[in-house]
């Protein structure tokens, strides 16, 4: 994960509370990614070499899903920090690191389950950035198209601010 400013009034406490939970965040993505592909195969009564890819995988190269990751992580500060009512407190006080990461995780969940909503790909496209990482095309191409995804669902976020 990288911790920077993706909006005015970004959070670098809140994004570090997620930086030390990024493992299971990202352990998260690709479970419920997983989940979701494993269920569109037995809709189908199929069975694929991207599902066994699945059921196989010990590791992966978190890079290949940083970019999603950390946009979703980008929009929970956003919504925490610019839209607090919808929390109990704002993003400076001196919350419980504990709470904030278990409304992190709830967030991760929820998102996760809206985002396979609207972009039915997207726990084949997780699959295969996971599965077949950079240099594989199969994967690059995945991970083309995640980018795109998170730069569609998440416009407020200013990428540009964390370049220097």
């Amino acid at each position: 994960m990288i911790v920077g400013s993706l909006f005015e009034g970004d959070s670098e406490r809140i994004a570090l509370i997620q930086y030390d939970a990024y493992d299971d965040s990202l352990l998260t993505l690709i479970m419920q990614a997983q989940i979701e592909y494993r269920r569109a195969e037995t809709l189908l009564g199929v069975e694929t070499e991207l599902g066994n890819g699945f059921n196989n995988l010990t590791e992966t190269d978190h890079r290949t899903l940083q970019w999603l990751h950390d946009s979703i992580a980008g929009q929970f500060r956003l919504q925490y920090c610019l839209k607090g009512g919808l929390f109990e407190v704002n993003c400076e006080s001196p919350e419980d690191p504990r709470k904030i990461n278990e409304l992190w995780r709830q967030f991760l969940n929820k998102e996760l389950s809206r985002l396979f909503l609207k972009w039915p790909e997207l726990p084949r496209l997780i699959g295969m950035a996971s599965c077949y990482p950079n240099p594989d095309p199969r994967g690059t191409t995945a991970e083309d198209r995640i980018y795109a995804i998170t730069l569609s669902e998440y416009p407020d976020l200013k990428w540009s601010s964390t370049v220097s």
